[in-house]
């Protein structure tokens, strides 16, 4: 039996809308230098520093929303960028041995983290556990002595996560790298929401460290995130493609 074209326009778009295509955003931690250069830079910490570090962030449930993450998205990525003092580097590959990264729900409230790595985080998922390089030139400055400088390319993680609600902890550790190149960073207290819906907790100098110490300071990261929602227009297929197949039935 041959299928009519209106019935084939239908199922073309019924196909369409059975797959809804992923739309991309990001997490800038912290929001306030979503755009702007942070107050200072750092070599040593961070993720991609060059010393022996562990740090844990918590990000407030009503920062994320503001930047849109909703529950049930998926944070698939992380990347730094540049101070807007550094040069274009590193001038030859950055190989780190190890870096682990997990992301979890907060076991609590930012006034109450723990100086305890493990007491702040509920349901925690290890997203990344493994080497990692920094190719020569691939983190590059702003052009025309513009700030801030963009964000490099992502170290993807090898098991996203799913955002179930609530505050949000990253926490990575990683092991010392030959690292050169100066990250943008936030010092203690530079920046509006620190220590009510931002805190860290870092150990400079340990990997796997059990504590810390807390404060306010941050290195300025980006999560990449996922979000399975309809293009726009899509809902205008359905209706449209729901009327035709209303249309021939009644033919019928």
């Amino acid at each position: 039996m041959k299928t009519s074209l209106p019935a084939m326009i239908c199922l073309r778009m019924i196909a369409v809308i059975s797959f809804p295509s992923m739309a991309s955003a990001a997490v800038f931690v912290p929001r306030a230098f979503a755009n702007l250069e942070a107050n200072t830079g750092s070599v040593t910490s961070g993720v991609f520093g060059s010393n022996a570090f562990t740090g844990q962030y918590q990000i407030a449930a009503s920062e994320l929303s503001v930047m849109g993450l909703q529950i049930g998205d998926t944070l698939t990525g992380v990347s730094q960028r540049l101070n807007d003092t550094a040069l274009t580097g590193p001038a030859t590959d950055v190989f780190y041995s190890s870096i682990i990264i997990t992301l979890a729900e907060a076991a609590g409230s930012i006034s109450s983290m723990s100086s305890t790595y493990a007491s702040n985080m509920v349901n925690a998922v290890e997203v990344f556990n493994g080497s990692h390089t920094v190719t020569a030139n691939s983190m590059v400055t702003a052009p025309f002595m513009s700030s801030p400088n963009p964000f490099g390319p992502a170290l993807y993680f090898t098991t996203p996560y799913t955002y179930t609600g609530g505050d949000l902890v990253f926490m990575w550790t990683k092991e010392a790298s030959a690292n050169t190149l100066s990250y943008d960073a936030a010092g203690s207290g530079a920046f509006l929401g620190a220590g009510t819906v931002y805190r860290s907790l870092h150990n400079n100098g340990t990997y796997e460290a059990e504590t810390g110490t807390l404060g306010t300071n941050f290195q300025v990261l980006q999560l990449l995130t996922t979000s399975a929602v309809p293009e726009p227009g899509r809902a205008l297929l359905l209706s449209t493609g729901a009327a035709l197949l209303l249309m021939r039935r009644r033919r019928g």
